[in-house]
């Protein structure tokens, strides 16, 4: 801004400075031989010779470079200041848009929230853009709560059109309070256990010249299914 203001002052003295030599020139090309005196004020005059046409041309030609020099950078900090502001404005994002949370913190959210979501029907999502009378029960949702149209499909049990092929009999870890854990993947109907032995080769060497020697490894674990 202080440079564009800069700019303007000068141009501002630039303007009589020009309209000055328009006026020389015009007299020293009208009257070239003759010898003019001109009082601007009382204490202060000029006079006209041939000599003033030359001094005329080369003031006229200093002032139009100084123009046109002037007037470009002008125009171009008008536009670098004005092409960042425009580029920004049509980048930024728009103050209505509407965004979700991150995905990772809507099961942290859903899960941490002490009451469930409350159902919207489409007649009370209609309504919500209208002036709700005093004798509405419902409460404006939080920012923190989720509100929902349709209940969510229930992927615990076997569902083919959903693609849902539900979890009954599928491994879960006992010990685990995540999703692999069997509270949540089993849908809170239980788990079964069960005793299996499983073996394996392990301690394998190799031998010159050209074989590989094992020896067999075995183990009695537990495996949980849900119910």
């Amino acid at each position: 801004m202080f440079i564009i203001i800069f700019y303007i002052i000068y141009l501002c003295i630039f303007l009589p400075l020009f309209s000055l030599s328009l006026f020389l020139l015009s007299l020293s090309l009208s009257s070239p031989l003759l010898h003019l005196s001109l009082s601007l004020t009382p204490h202060l005059s000029l006079s006209l010779t041939p000599l003033t046409t030359h001094l005329s041309l080369s003031l006229l030609f200093i002032l139009y470079l100084w123009r046109q020099f002037l007037l470009f950078h002008l125009l171009f900090f008008i536009l670098y200041g004005a092409i960042p502001s425009l580029l920004s404005l049509s980048l930024s994002p728009s103050p209505f848009s509407l965004s979700l949370p991150p995905p990772l913190s809507l099961p942290s959210l859903s899960l941490s929230s002490p009451t469930p979501s409350p159902k919207t029907t489409s007649s009370n999502l209609q309504l919500a853009l209208l002036k709700r009378s005093g004798r509405s029960t419902m409460q404006r949702p939080r920012r923190a709560e989720l509100v929902y149209l349709e209940p969510s499909p229930n992927y615990c049990e076997r569902d083919l059109n959903l693609g849902s092929l539900g979890t009954v009999g599928r491994h879960c870890n006992r010990t685990s309070r995540g999703m692999d854990g069997c509270d949540l993947m089993c849908c809170g109907r239980g788990y079964n256990t069960h005793q299996i032995s499983r073996a394996w080769q392990c301690r394998c060497k190799f031998h010159w010249c050209c074989y590989v020697q094992c020896d067999t490894c075995s183990e009695r674990i537990e495996v949980y299914t849900c119910k």
